[in-house]
């Protein structure tokens, strides 16, 4: 099951301040990482070209997990990841809201049967 897959979406620089931000607060606790440690670490986290990270667009087609994708919604977790990962895994489930009280029981009926299937 995925819950708001993250990807990218016009939204690279949102990434990089994010990751800015938890590095100012964590680097006085890491001397040994240097300033070129810190932008590897960033860079290949968040510098790649593929829309969901770690994950090639050209490998989605061969999972063979059952998957279960419920979309996001917000900067980090942009619509078009989730769906981008839900049409292209084959037999994939999509949830496209869930969040909401009026959809929480609809999305819990629908996770319960995914998992009582798994």
């Amino acid at each position: 099951m995925v819950l708001q897959s993250i990807g990218l979406d016009d939204n690279r620089d949102a990434f990089r301040d994010m990751f800015n931000t938890w590095m100012t607060e964590l680097a006085p606790t890491h001397p040994e990482a240097d300033a070129g440690a810190w932008a590897a670490y960033r860079s290949a986290m968040y510098e790649g070209e593929d829309v969901l990270f770690s994950v090639p667009e050209s490998v989605l087609p061969t999972i063979t997990t059952p998957m279960l994708v419920l979309q996001g919604d917000d900067e980090y977790h942009p619509r078009s990841a989730s769906r981008l990962l839900a049409s292209s895994v084959p037999g994939a489930q999509f949830v496209e809201r869930w969040k909401d009280p009026e959809h929480l029981p609809t999305a819990t009926a629908t996770v319960a049967e995914f998992l009582a299937a798994s």
